[in-house]
């Protein structure tokens, strides 16, 4: 990650009440579900729900790279985000602190909201509902980013898709939350 968006990073979450080192580091899980929690307008979180750290054995992340908004068409067939899970996948979830860099607050999903997500995320046909919706000309139109859409793009988008589908699937099947956020 960029020093200057960690940097950024590090210090909204400390306006929080969170520590960034503790996070990565598989701690603090617990402020940052009840910090979750009392923005959804509940007391606290259960101790059940869960956030992914390296000491739970989940993969404590993942990047899409620049193909997030391009995954994020092909799952939904729109450049915004719409109410459906797969609208929802990389672009949806709960906001919670503020915006840095230029992409929106970042955002949450609760374990059940993780689950429903993983569900449509791991359906048998979805790759094939996918692939008709690749449209280099289209995407380019519609002002998916990057831009620039060749035939040789799907491959790799596929390729970051699987990772999504992948992290989405641990993580429900440990009854964890998400935290997202597009750099």
């Amino acid at each position: 990650m960029d020093p200057r968006i960690r940097q950024a990073l590090t210090e909204r979450l400390a306006r929080l009440g969170l520590n960034a080192e503790a996070l990565e580091g598989g701690k603090g899980g617990e402020a940052l579900a009840n910090l979750m929690m009392s923005r959804m307008g509940r007391k606290q979180a259960p101790a059940a729900a869960g956030i992914a750290s390296k000491s739970a054995g989940a993969k404590t992340g993942i990047s899409l790279d620049k193909g997030w908004h391009g995954v994020h068409y092909l799952l939904s067939g729109a450049a915004e985000p719409s109410a459906t899970a797969l609208g929802q996948a990389v672009m949806g979830g709960t906001d919670i602190g503020e915006d840095f860099g230029g992409y929106g607050e970042a955002r949450y999903f609760t374990p059940e909201q993780v689950a429903a997500t993983a569900r449509e995320l791991g359906r048998a046909n979805l790759e094939t509902e996918m692939k008709a919706r690749f449209d280099p000309a289209l995407m380019t139109s519609a002002g998916i980013y990057p831009g620039g859409w060749d035939a040789t793009g799907a491959d790799w988008l596929f390729e970051e898709f699987r990772k999504l589908r992948d992290f989405y699937a641990d993580a429900s099947a440990q009854g964890l939350a998400v935290v997202t956020c597009i750099l």
